[in-house]
């Protein structure tokens, strides 16, 4: 009898259709591609966000630590434009901490493009973003529903980095995460698990 190995990946390809938005300073760090699981095999389209137009894949987390503060202030900015893009996102609804044991069993197993843009904006701003939100899954912490796609849910949560953002352009970001203030810390939600 033969041993089978089967390994787990998801192999994405990308095309080049693109989400057009305004360009500010006549540089764009991130657009969203159509990619097309190949791995679940169907006919259904999913997208991602490409950092940079020449690149053809996005990694966890996302490195700009060769970016100055202005340039990471103009990539936040990019990011909440994607509010009420609710494209599902090609990535599945997983937990990228390491540290975290927890593996997630709520009903999401796909989440949107709207969602993505916040979970890449706190791997912008914070040195370990998994912490804060180990999966793109948000959840209201009173009633413990979630929300991964769209929503009231959602919209709180853009609420709260726009919000969140205002203070930045006045204080700085750099003061804001000295004393921990960030993005949900005065919202009715926050991301599944975090710490």
């Amino acid at each position: 009898m033969k041993n089978i190995i089967l390994i787990f990946s998801i192999v994405i390809t990308i095309s080049s259709c693109c989400t057009k938005r305004k360009v500010i300073n006549n540089r764009v760090f991130f657009e969203v591609v159509k990619a097309k699981n190949i791995l679940l095999n169907n006919n259904m389209v999913y997208y991602k966000i490409n950092f940079e137009s020449n690149t053809n894949s996005l990694f966890y987390p996302l490195n700009v630590s060769s970016y100055n503060k202005k340039e990471k202030l103009k990539m936040i900015k990019e990011l909440l434009a994607f509010k009420n893009d609710k494209r599902v996102c090609a990535y599945p609804v997983a937990n990228y901490n390491p540290l975290l044991s927890t593996v997630y069993s709520g009903g999401n197993t796909k989440y949107s493009i709207q969602l993505e843009a916040l979970f890449l904006i706190n791997q912008i701003i914070l040195i370990k973003p998994f912490n804060y939100s180990p999966m793109p899954v948000l959840i209201d912490n009173k009633t413990k529903k979630e929300g991964a796609i769209k929503g009231e849910i959602i919209d709180e949560a853009y609420k709260g980095y726009e919000k969140w953002l205002k203070e930045v352009e006045v204080k700085g970001l750099g003061y804001l995460l000295e004393n921990r203030i960030y993005p949900l810390n005065d919202s009715e939600v926050s991301w599944i698990y975090s710490n």
